[in-house]
């Protein structure tokens, strides 16, 4: 494995070398950001239909990608290859006590575990589902205009009391399926907090906006 991955290494350095290929010796780490999520899909998509054959090759153009991401950040001095690599050694070590120390624990015990390592990791909380599908969803509509495509201006939160939030142009609306009602402000300001307008506030605000909807 080692000689395989050292090979593929030695192929990406000849090819963004200043001699090396005209397209990928002039590409950054910002101009491949495309290429990695398309690969990334494409990987999905063969894991989703259960083609073993197709995902060996998506899973190959997705580590391409990161590679020579990677080795584009070497070139510019910023980290090596090398750093990636035990970089992701280390964090799995470090975040796998259980194995490496040979302690045996619950399910249970190994969540309360994980959240406890990244925490001292510095890592900030963890996102709920809904938060990190919005996030995604911010993530490509960042690389939008690499595909002629105009970014939508709208970012859908779902919180647990029953309301729908839509961040459009740093406003945000918001819609209550059980209550059936609009809030708008003016300024971003956290879903969670809702239940602060009173419900005549929530009624005004459903006649001067309900077109938004």
């Amino acid at each position: 494995m080692a000689d395989s991955f050292n090979k593929l290494y030695e192929v990406i350095k000849t090819l963004i070398a200043p001699d090396g290929c005209p397209w990928d010796s002039v590409q950054t780490p910002e101009s491949m950001k495309r290429y990695l999520v398309e690969e990334t899909f494409e990987a999905l998509e063969a894991i989703n239909d259960k083609d073993a054959e197709h995902a060996k090759e998506e899973l190959g153009d997705v580590i391409m990608n990161a590679v020579e991401i990677a080795a584009l950040y070497e070139k510019q001095g910023k980290f090596s290859v090398d750093d990636v690599l035990n970089g992701a050694t280390e964090k799995l070590i470090h975040r796998h006590p259980h194995v490496f120390e040979k302690k045996e624990m619950t399910l249970d015990q190994l969540n309360v575990q994980w959240d406890k390592i990244k925490k001292s990791e510095g890592k900030k909380e963890k996102l709920s589902h809904e938060e990190k599908f919005a996030k995604m969803q911010r993530l490509l509509e960042s690389i939008a205009t690499e595909y002629g495509v105009e970014p939508h201006k709208r970012h859908y939160y779902i919180d647990d009391s029953d309301f729908v939030w839509l961040e459009q142009d740093n406003r945000i609306y918001g819609y209550n399926f059980s209550k059936k009602c609009f809030i708008l402000t003016g300024e971003t300001v956290d879903p969670m907090k809702w239940h602060e307008f009173k419900e005549s506030e929530l009624e005004e605000m459903i006649k001067q906006n309900e077109h938004l909807f």
